[in-house]
């Protein structure tokens, strides 16, 4: 807060601290260097923010099939549009053993 005025989100905050402290630059001299922070702070700005949505999505559609019972989730499996009998195991697969450690497991 400065004034009054709330600020937030790090890389508004650090634009909001260059224009108003501009004796004490955040930002390097070149614009080489100013391009390379940019990149950076978009990085972190759009892929860090959506990993977290994934992974907390999966970790919520986890909890969801893991209170299902077996015949439950069998019928919601073989009631999708083109269900076959590989795709159903593999989902099955896929919710006993954690849905986020078999996407994490093809990530690596």
């Amino acid at each position: 807060m400065d004034d009054g005025h709330v600020v937030y989100e790090s890389t508004i905050i650090n634009e909001y601290l260059e224009e108003k402290f501009p004796q004490i630059p955040l930002m390097p001299k070149t614009s080489q260097g100013k391009a390379r922070v940019r990149k950076w702070t978009l990085q972190l700005d759009t892929n860090i923010p959506f990993s977290y949505k994934c992974t907390n999505y999966l970790h919520c559609l986890s909890v969801f099939f893991l209170a299902m019972s077996p015949e439950d989730l069998e019928l919601h499996f073989n009631n999708q549009p083109g269900a076959d009998p590989l795709k159903i195991e593999r989902h099955n697969d896929n919710i006993k053993k954690g849905l986020i450690q078999n996407i994490l497991l093809m990530q690596s």
